[in-house]
């Protein structure tokens, strides 16, 4: 219902706002996982195309969690860590 799932904004007559995708599990993070370097291994990663690793969140919520813009490198250091397991 283009609501976001944060904060419950969602638009209305007169009222628009713009709805992000949010990946719950960060899609960098997938794409490192599973080697994914072009569009062929990419097709294969079940996990890349799963709905339910997906949120809808308002731009202001979006900017607000903890991965929304971070870089690559990030992900790498976090990666190495294990911060990501399921």
């Amino acid at each position: 219902n283009w609501t976001c799932v944060m904060c419950g904004d969602r638009s209305a007559a007169g009222h628009r706002i713009k709805i992000h995708p949010h990946h719950i599990k960060p899609f960098v993070v997938i794409l490192l996982e599973h080697n994914i370097i072009d569009s062929e291994t990419a097709m294969e990663c079940n996990e890349l195309w799963d709905v339910e690793n997906g949120s809808t969140l308002c731009e202001n919520c979006h900017k607000n969690t903890e991965t929304y813009g971070k870089p690559r490198e990030f992900y790498k250091e976090e990666l190495l860590k294990g911060a990501f397991e399921t």
